[in-house]
């Protein structure tokens, strides 16, 4: 590391893949993007353009994030920014970083509101939607749930809470980047709020807000449990302890939120939370036992159980 062994965007990807060859499971992917971030071009532009010379104080800033990269930093915190849903997402230790196998549960609340209208897809675009919808976004950390929902469903509002205001702030922050926090004229012309953020432990803001009657609620909390936290990768331990420990077991919050959801959520309406692999039969178990109507386990693509889902019955 002392001094560049390389003068070419080319030489230095190479470098770069081999440096972390090892430290990290997908190393020409981590080198690529880490130096496109230092350049500020797409990906694409390394390959296109290989012979292109890197001068020396972007060679130094790129080093710099290789060694921190091999000593575990996810690549996401060293790039400020991640992609969800197609969207682009700002992340720091603040919040936990939203994985690819979360977008299941995006897409499943997308279908749903889908069948609770006229069943046109949102990705039409329409105007002016045949119905409204809310949809609360429960420890919603940097936003990629509720943000992805409120930007491809333009008829929803939706309500992001987190127990974190570091966790809140970087969602407003990404609400601004994705252009979601101008008010939108209601049927009536009234402007009520496109999006509303609040502070607290899981259902206590919607409590405290006398805020009922909702389409969805929608969750990725934590489901680690506390004995495996030692045991995580370098990687994750990076992220926020918060945003990870499910407790004894893992389904300490998850318990809670099937167990009081019910009141917040209309007849007929979602529940729906991401899990791990492993207790798809003990959340299937809990969602029965307080009631959820149709419970059941969405698979990623994967093939591991990662959503599970429940409707409250009554009309």
């Amino acid at each position: 590391m002392n001094g560049e062994p390389w003068k070419t965007v080319g030489e230095a990807m190479v470098w770069g893949r081999t440096f972390l060859s090892g430290a990290s499971q997908d190393a020409a992917r981590d080198a690529c993007l880490l130096l496109a971030h230092v350049l500020g071009t797409p990906p694409e532009y390394l390959y296109l353009r290989p012979a292109d010379p890197l001068d020396s104080g972007r060679a130094r800033e790129y080093m710099n994030l290789l060694a921190r990269r091999r000593n575990g930093e996810p690549v996401a915190y060293l790039r400020g920014i991640t992609e969800f849903m197609g969207l682009k997402f700002a992340v720091d230790k603040r919040v936990l970083i939203p994985r690819p196998e979360t977008e299941i549960l995006v897409e499943e609340v997308l279908r749903f509101l889908e069948t609770q209208g006229e069943g046109e897809p949102f990705s039409q675009g329409r105007e002016e939607p045949s119905k409204r919808f809310t949809v609360a976004d429960i420890g919603c950390g940097s936003g990629a749930i509720g943000l992805s929902l409120a930007k491809f469903c333009p008829s929803a509002r939706v309500i992001l809470t987190d127990v974190s205001e570091d966790a809140l702030r970087v969602a407003r922050s990404n609400a601004d980047a994705l252009g979601l926090q101008a008010e939108t004229s209601g049927p009536n012309g009234e402007t009520p709020e496109r999006l509303l953020f609040l502070r607290g432990d899981l259902l206590d803001p919607l409590r405290s807000a006398e805020i009922r009657d909702l389409d969805v609620i929608a969750s990725n909390l934590p489901y680690i449990p506390s004995h495996d936290m030692d045991g995580l990768p370098a990687e994750v331990r990076h992220e926020p302890a918060l945003a990870l420990d499910g407790g004894p077991g893992g389904l300490l919050h998850i318990a809670r939120l099937i167990r009081e959801a019910g009141p917040f959520v209309r007849p007929g309406g979602m529940l729906i939370l991401e899990i791990d692999d492993g207790q798809a039969g003990e959340v299937l178990d809990l969602l029965q036992g307080s009631g959820w109507q149709d419970p059941k386990i969405v698979p990623d693509l994967a093939g591991l159980n990662r959503v599970a889902l429940g409707f409250k019955g009554g009309k």
